[in-house]
């Protein structure tokens, strides 16, 4: 029973993304997988995957077959069958049988059966409404973190400074020059750019704070994906 049928390209670039999010060691079978289902406003499909700190879901274009039905499967195998076909090439996705334990990801003569889990048991990141939100360019945000990773650690967390008043010695700026910071022990790191869509004003959105703590960890597995 067929689910959908993509152009190697777009679901290529969704799973290099998604896949990142996915551990490679770990020992629990769901968490090893992406999940695959429609989009939330029902214009093709969307991959999601999670390692319990972070969470990435990519959406990409496909003709989905009416009796589709969300499932999941292992990130990283699937990652590793897809991306060797050649990019003029489409990919089909279908049931190997009635039981759904298991699914066939085809293109020409290649064909693979990988074992799917149940979409019921993805984990899901809880989302709470915040006020503390806010939008940057995806691009800056990635060549922040890249300039500052090597002064993170993985027991202490990185700090992202909204102006140069927030973080001790941090260097003299103009107006429009905000600062990424990054620190271990005596070691500091600054990252100028400008960011005024996310440090302008007040900061984040609705929220007085001055800088935003995060896990290194997470820090560094967020620029993997972006």
């Amino acid at each position: 029973m067929s689910l959908f049928t993509v152009e190697k390209p777009k679901l290529v670039s969704a799973l290099e993304r998604a896949r990142n999010a996915v551990e490679k060691s770990i020992n629990i079978p769901i968490l090893e997988n992406i999940l695959i289902e429609r989009a939330d406003d029902g214009e093709g499909l969307s991959v999601r995957a999670t390692n319990l700190n972070i969470e990435v879901s990519c959406r990409f274009e496909a003709r989905v077959d009416e009796a589709f039905a969300a499932f999941t499967l292992p990130a990283h195998r699937l990652f590793d069958i897809v991306k060797t076909w050649p990019d003029g090439r489409e990919i089909e996705f279908a049931w190997s049988d009635e039981t759904r334990n298991s699914v066939v990801v085809k293109s020409g003569r290649s064909r693979f059966v990988l074992p799917a889990l149940p979409a019921e048991d993805f984990v899901r990141m809880r989302r709470e409404p915040s006020a503390a939100a806010f939008t940057i360019d995806a691009g800056q945000l990635t060549t922040a973190l890249s300039q500052t990773a090597t002064a993170l650690s993985r027991d202490s967390p990185w700090f992202v400074n909204r102006d140069h008043g927030t973080a001790p010695g941090l260097p003299e700026t103009p107006a429009r020059e905000k600062y990424r910071y990054g620190k271990q022990g005596d070691q500091s790191i600054f990252a100028r750019g400008p960011y005024p869509s996310c440090f302008d004003g007040d900061g984040a959105r609705g929220s007085t704070s001055s800088c935003i703590a995060v896990q290194c960890r997470h820090g560094l597995g967020l620029a993997k994906v972006l």
